[in-house]
This record gives C-alpha cells, sequence and structure tokens, in this order.
C-alpha cells in the first residue's frame, strides 16, 4: 500500500502528491493508494483530455485522478475530503478495469451555482442578494472567466424553501445572460425580469454540465463505497459504455454551509452492460433526478453505399462503442415497435454525430430511411435499485429503461415530480428501451409528485407516438407492498404499454384521509390487481 502525504498548508496543491503517489505504486506494484485522514485541495488537473459525456456537454477536461487503462487499484481514504478548485473533473475511469474506490468526499471551494435570496421585484425586474464570486461585464455576469463561463449565455432561477428543501417551481426562470445591473458594491444584483415566488430563496444555475464529480467510461467492474460527493458541475456520477458498476453507501448531499449538492442528476448511467447495483445510497437536493439508467436510441441512414448511425441528441454526440459482431434492433420511431435485429460487421467513426457502419446482414424490406437502431449488448443490463432515500431532485427519483431485469426495493423517495418513471423515448431524449422484467416493492413513497399535479408516484409512460394494437413496449412489472404518503388523492401509478401489470398489497395514507385502497390508472395488455 502506497499512502499519499498530506500537507496541512491549504495552498498546496495535492494533485503532485497523488501522481507521485501513482508512480511509485505503479513502479512496487502496489495495488492500493491510501489517503490519511484530513483536507486535500487539488488545483490543477494531472491530465489533459477532451472528453464526450452522456447527457453532459462536451469540452476538455482538467482531470485530476486520472485512471486511464488501470487495472485492480483501490483508492481508499480515512475520511480523506477532497476540495477542488476551479474548472476540474476529479476522477477519470477509461477503459479501466477492477477500479475501487472509497472512504472520500469531493467538494468544490467555488461552487457552480449561487444560493440567492429575493429582495424585491417590480413586475419588470427583481433584486437578488448573489453571496458569492461574480462581477458583471457590460451588463453579462462574469464568475470564472473562462472559456466555458455561462457558455450557454443563460442562467436558471429555481425557487425553493430554505426550510426544507423542497422546490417550489416545476421550471424556474430561464434568463439571458445581459442588462444585469449591480448595486451596493457587487452584493446586489438586479435581474431584468419579474419573480413571484411563494419563498424568498433561489437557485442560480450559471454553468453548463462539464465537470461531473466522477466519470466511468467504457470500463468493467467498478465500485464506488462509502464516498460523498457535495458538488459538481452537473452530475455526481456519470457511467457511459460500461459493465458492472456497484455504488455502496454513496451520498449525494449538500455540505453543511450550502443548501444543493448536485447541479444536475445525481446518478446518470447511459447504455451500460451487466449488473448496475445502487445500494444504501442518499441523494439529496439535486436540480435533476436522483438516478437515472438508459440504453440509447440512434437513427439509421443510407449514404450512397454507406451505412450511417446517427446520434440524435446533441448530448449523446461521440459516445461510440460499437463493436464487430452488435446485434442492431431496428424499430419504428412512432410506434417504438422493434421489427427486425441485424448484425454489424464493422464500426468506423465518422464524426462526432455519425458513425459509419457495415452490416453483415441484409436490411429487411420493412426498413425505411432514419429508422431507430438500438445496440443490443445493453439490453442485457441487470439493474438493482436498493436501500436508497432520495430527496427533493428536481424533477424525479429514479429513471430506467432499457434493461433485462430491474428490481426496485427498500426505497424511500421524496420527489417534485415522479417518483418512478419508466419510459423509452424515439423523439426528443432518445433514451431507451423496454424492461422486460420489472419489480417495484417494499418503497416509501412519501408525498411524490408534490410540485407538479399532472405526475404520479409511480408513472410507467414509454413516448409512444402511434399505438399499435396487440404490442406493448414494456415487458412484465409487478408492483407491490409499497407505502404511498399522499396529500389527498389515492390515484398512485399510471401505466400504458406493458404486457403485463400486476399490482398487489399496497398501501395509501393520504393527509386528508380521503381514500382507502391506492388506484392506478393502467392501458396495458392484462392488469393483475389484489387490492384495487
Amino acid at each position: 500500500m502506497v499512502t499519499v502525504q498530506h500537507h496541512c498548508d491549504i495552498s498546496f496543491d495535492s494533485s503532485s502528491t497523488w501522481l507521485d503517489a501513482l508512480k511509485t505504486a505503479e513502479i512496487n506494484g502496489d495495488s492500493e493508494i491510501f489517503f490519511p485522514k484530513g483536507v486535500y485541495h487539488f488545483y490543477s488537473g494531472t491530465k489533459q483530455k477532451h472528453f464526450f459525456i452522456s447527457n453532459n456537454d462536451e469540452s476538455v477536461k482538467q482531470i485530476v485522478f486520472y485512471l486511464g487503462g488501470k487495472k485492480d487499484l483501490k483508492i481508499c481514504g480515512d475520511d480523506a475530503k477532497f476540495i477542488f478548485h476551479g474548472r476540474l473533473l476529479p476522477f477519470v475511469l477509461e477503459k479501466s478495469r477492477n477500479i475501487s474506490i472509497s472512504g472520500i468526499s469531493i467538494d468544490f471551494a467555488s461552487p457552480f451555482h449561487f444560493e440567492t435570496e429575493l429582495l424585491d421585484t417590480d413586475g419588470k425586474s427583481s433584486l437578488l442578494r448573489v453571496p458569492g464570486k461574480w462581477h458583471l461585464e457590460n451588463g453579462m455576469l462574469v464568475v470564472f472567466d473562462d472559456g466555458l463561463d455561462v457558455i450557454n449565455g443563460k442562467m436558471i432561477f429555481t425557487p425553493y424553501r430554505k426550510d426544507n428543501g423542497e422546490f417550489t417551481d416545476t421550471c424556474g426562470y430561464h434568463v439571458q445572460n445581459k442588462d444585469f445591473i449591480c448595486e451596493k458594491e457587487n452584493e446586489l444584483l438586479r435581474v431584468p425580469v419579474g419573480m413571484k415566488t411563494t419563498h424568498p430563496n433561489l437557485f442560480v444555475r450559471h454553468q453548463a454540465r462539464h465537470t461531473p464529480a466522477i466519470l466511468i467510461d467504457r470500463s468493467e467492474d467498478t465500485v464506488l463505497e462509502n464516498i460523498t460527493v457535495h458538488h459538481a458541475e452537473g452530475m455526481a456520477v456519470v457511467g457511459q459504455n460500461s459493465r458492472n458498476i456497484c455504488l455502496d453507501h454513496l451520498r449525494v448531499v449538500p455540505p453543511e454551509n450550502r443548501d444543493l449538492s448536485v447541479t444536475d442528476d445525481a446518478i446518470h448511467l447511459s447504455e451500460c452492460e451487466g449488473r448496475i447495483e445502487i445500494r444504501n445510497c442518499v441523494f439529496l437536493e439535486t436540480i435533476d433526478d436522483a438516478i437515472n439508467v438508459h440504453g440509447m436510441y440512434r437513427r439509421l441512414k443510407k449514404a450512397g453505399n454507406t451505412m450511417l448511425m446517427e446520434a440524435c441528441h446533441f448530448q449523446q454526440f461521440g459516445l461510440w462503442d460499437g463493436k464487430p459482431g452488435d446485434i442492431l434492433e431496428l424499430v419504428k420511431a412512432e410506434t417504438l415497435q422493434p421489427y427486425a435485429q441485424i448484425r454489424c460487421k464493422e464500426f468506423l467513426p465518422g464524426t462526432r454525430q455519425l458513425y459509419c457502419l457495415e452490416l453483415e446482414d441484409p436490411l429487411p424490406p420493412e426498413y425505411v430511411d432514419g429508422d431507430i437502431v438500438r445496440i443490443m449488448r445493453s439490453a442485457e443490463m441487470e439493474v438493482v435499485i436498493s436501500n436508497n432515500v432520495m430527496s427533493n431532485n428536481m424533477f424525479r427519483g429514479i429513471l430506467l429503461s432499457g434493461a433485462k431485469s430491474g428490481l426496485i426495493e427498500n426505497n424511500k423517495i421524496h420527489s417534485p415530480g415522479n417518483g418512478i418513471y419508466i419510459s423509452g423515448d424515439a423523439n426528443y431524449w432518445y433514451e431507451s428501451g423496454p424492461v422486460r422484467k420489472l419489480e417495484i416493492c417494499g418503497n416509501t413513497f412519501d408525498h411524490c409528485a408534490y410540485l407538479d399535479p399532472n405526475t404520479v408516484p409511480i408513472n410507467i409512460d414509454p413516448i409512444v407516438l402511434k399505438k399499435v394494437p396487440g404490442f406493448y413496449y414494456h415487458g412484465t412489472v409487478s408492483v407491490h407492498d409499497n407505502i404511498f404518503r399522499t396529500k389527498d388523492t389515492d390515484l398512485v401509478l399510471k401505466a400504458h404499454s406493458a404486457a403485463e401489470l400486476n399490482f398487489y398489497n399496497n398501501s395509501l395514507v393520504t393527509d386528508s384521509g380521503t381514500g382507502t385502497e391506492p388506484r392506478l390508472n393502467a392501458d396495458c395488455g392484462k392488469v393483475v390487481t389484489a387490492n384495487v
């Protein structure tokens, strides 16, 4: 085991000691690197590399812990606190195998959001107290003053309750970064939008999604255990094109001096394979979902004698991991109905948006240029989400699609929108695909959908634009032995396009005392109920 030297000086850049420890471990053949208890500050990356990151933004990343091609390595700490300064990407696991990280926490010295207070509004403009480092240049807010600073040209103001962390608006205010006015020596900011909120506190997300806390890319057998992520620019953990991921006792929670943890999803796993386990975790106060696990649809096209596979959403560009012999499933976008499978002989990178294919099998006669396709390796994914706590994740708790099997058990979910959302979409996000067998049991849905009356604790809602009689997108879904706590409604589940839905032994508690049994609204092939 190699022990990293701890320096008490806050100005010391621990990036150098980490790199020295990694080199020592490689020379000596050690498989474990240990960080003693203490606070470690990181000011610079040890690796610079361009990355495409699923549902995040592409750019050149300054990476501190770069684990490219590493195998059989443990990075562990004794409550080691990592503080990152600037736009750094803390961890990247790229084409790695059997990597374990544990016993650390991740935070940033300067967060990628503001927590503000609305002082006054006249209907046309609003005055806010904005703590933190910022200044104005020609009416534009500047925070980090680098090439990625407020790159999308807008900021999102999201109202919330400071006393309990609940959100109070489904979308907040999207404000262009212009025509701002400083008042009282940069402490106050006047925004050219009239804001109305029931509570005066607003999160201001002023950056995009460039530096998640941990990226797992094309890796295998990854374990993240006893880790706390307090903040990141984007998501806490992103996994893509990877096999076998275990997240155990992972906490994505705000630090004591802030109200928000990460500015987007806590966990986002895209087109992964094998067994995915998320257990004993806590995900609090995020401006997007707690857990999102999905496959990916792409569009198939002909260009002369060349077949092209096209990524359809800009945050899915560059995510190519096709392999010779892969089976591709062809799907009609309007119906989401698969109609053929073909084998691919070769994948050749084209552009960030296009992949060139050589097919081993001929295209079926039903094929129409522009049909949807998915790589079937990720369709064999098995997902277990167990014993987790999720609260105030805008907008939903758990999203799951594109798995052979899913088990969602013994979780506690308090979400402003759907507690669990089982979808499938080939028209906007292109997140695939069906779940063949899903069990939802032993969960407590505590006032889910508290902000959006059009949502429910459990929503099985594939985006089917044109229904085909007798076709059901999802397979068998069993919902049993759950507790639903609601304000005044007994409708707890909406579902359509599942071949079989079993609903039994669920209980309902309403604040108003209305309703005696939980109710569902289902349009599925077969519906079996025992307590409705």
